[in-house]
């Protein structure tokens, strides 16, 4: 698809009952729930890039999400199943199946936020590390993978997700020029076509410490607060 991202518009809408009621807003949860940080924040030949502690792996920058949203008035519920262990290659199969399920719970969920991070390497097997320095000192720099029916997916309003991640990112750099990577727009529909407003957050690299990725949670909370709340 060729896009002119500049004429996609979010259009908001009004949260206040559900805000009113504390019913939850946002769920997250993490199709590749044992992809892995790295507390010496760099990798080496012995790196696996996966572990299944919670402190480690991209839970942490889902539960840090969840615990600054909270506190911003804005209800979440943290989903925090290791699909990929499960099966890898169902992850989003099952990671699916549970959106539909919590939307059947609480129909109050408007935004699903699946929290990935990235791999990247140079040619030669290097982990680039994606940084930036913020008010929160070193921050895990932020991406976004938006699906779309390209490939056959049963998922017409695709454009609703894409433009929520083109939104978000332009917030995300209103808050700290670099914060974001951009979004990447893909032939797949990586299970977003279950419900309008989901997105794929790839928060760091490999590379990435546990802290820089809870600091970006943070910013991403601010964000997504400012969206709901304005």
């Amino acid at each position: 698809y060729e896009l002119e991202a500049d004429k996609l518009h979010y259009s908001k809408k009004d949260y206040s009952k559900e805000l009113s009621e504390n019913s939850p807003l946002v769920l997250i949860i993490h199709t590749y729930g044992t992809q892995s940080y790295c507390e010496s924040g760099y990798i080496t030949e012995e790196s696996t890039l996966k572990s299944e502690n919670e402190n480690e792996n991209v839970i942490s920058a889902g539960k840090a999400l969840k615990n600054f949203l909270e506190q911003k008035g804005i209800k979440a519920i943290h989903h925090t199943a290791l699909f990929d262990k499960i099966s890898y290659s169902g992850a989003y199969n099952l990671s699916t199946e549970a959106v539909y399920d919590y939307l059947k719970k609480y129909p109050s969920i408007q935004f699903v936020i699946d929290i990935q991070r990235d791999s990247l390497f140079t040619p030669n097997g290097s982990c680039v590390k994606a940084i930036t320095n913020t008010e929160k000192g070193k921050t895990a720099q932020i991406s976004f993978i938006s699906g779309s029916n390209e490939n056959g997916a049963d998922f017409p309003n695709w454009k609703n997700n894409l433009s929520l991640s083109l939104e978000l990112s332009k917030r995300l750099t209103k808050i700290n020029e670099g914060l974001s990577r951009g979004v990447c727009l893909m032939p797949s529909g990586y299970g977003q076509y279950s419900s309008e407003g989901y997105i794929t957050v790839k928060i760091g690299t490999a590379g990435n410490t546990p802290k820089e990725a809870e600091n970006a949670s943070e910013l991403l909370s601010e964000a997504l607060s400012e969206l709901i709340l304005s």
